[in-house]
């Protein structure tokens, strides 16, 4: 789980990277593959990716009893589990933000009953 955490935290911070990539270059076509790339990772964390990455964020604080809920041996809020739920928070927010802002300005607020490509 901790490395699922961290691989959707590069995810989000790839896509930071290329906002950072497109915002630098001024020549026409350098700019193709790192939005092509933005686009494809814009629409997986607004679709399919999702709910799996606000779970798997939510659930590395989860606790019962002092214990973590899925490693029972893993004490809560001791050591690297601090550590973790920081960063799990932080992005989190992160990502929250990022989905809020993306969703505002590629999807359609209405449904468009001709256009089948609005969402």
């Amino acid at each position: 789980m901790v490395i699922l955490t961290y691989l959707f935290v590069g995810l989000i911070a790839l896509e930071i990277l290329l906002y950072l990539v497109l915002s630098n270059r001024t020549e026409k076509l350098s700019k193709t593959l790192p939005m092509a790339m933005l686009k494809s990772i814009i629409n997986l964390m607004l679709s399919i990716l999702y709910m799996p990455i606000v779970d798997l964020f939510i659930s590395v604080w989860t606790c019962q009893d002092s214990y973590h809920f899925a490693f029972t041996n893993y004490e809560c809020w001791a050591g690297s589990h601090t550590v973790h739920s920081i960063v799990a928070i932080i992005f989190l927010i992160i990502f929250y933000s990022l989905s809020t802002v993306h969703s505002f300005l590629y999807y359609e607020a209405r449904f468009i009953y001709s256009n089948s490509l609005s969402k």
